[in-house]
């Protein structure tokens, strides 16, 4: 079986690969960036990307977009993630929530899928803190 999922981002791309690759699933990248609509709603953010790109290649596929929903913000950043994460980087993301009252987070990702005909939605989340110190990049 083999499925199209679209990302500009070679690491999610690389992730959908490891998932599916054990269970004889092929993941055909479609590497191209599709303009995000700036939105905290996820799931309509999630619907905008994958009519865009659906309406690029004219094949069913999957996109993907994951948030984190912060505590101490009320559930920002949301959709707007990346937007904080690019501005912040991570030394400053973690001071900044720092100062916060409540350092708890959920990080929440949407798959969408379009068959050409439906949109499907598919929602997982984990909930955590985040830490003092950045692990990483």
């Amino acid at each position: 079986m083999k499925i199209r999922f679209m990302s500009g981002n070679q690491h999610k791309v690389n992730e959908v690969q490891r998932i599916l690759s054990p269970i004889g699933v092929e993941v055909v990248s479609v590497s191209r960036k599709i303009e995000e609509l700036q939105t905290e709603d996820v799931h309509r953010l999630v619907r905008d990307k994958l009519t865009k790109a659906f309406e690029a290649i004219g094949r069913p596929l999957f996109v993907e977009h994951t948030g984190l929903y912060l505590s101490g913000l009320n559930g920002l950043p949301a959709g707007l993630t990346q937007i904080f994460w690019d501005k912040l980087e991570a030394e400053r993301f973690v001071k900044l929530v720092a100062g916060l009252e409540d350092a708890a987070v959920t990080a929440k990702t949407v798959l969408g899928y379009c068959d050409g005909r439906q949109i499907h939605l598919f929602e997982g989340s984990i909930e955590g803190t985040v830490p003092l110190v950045p692990a990483g990049p």
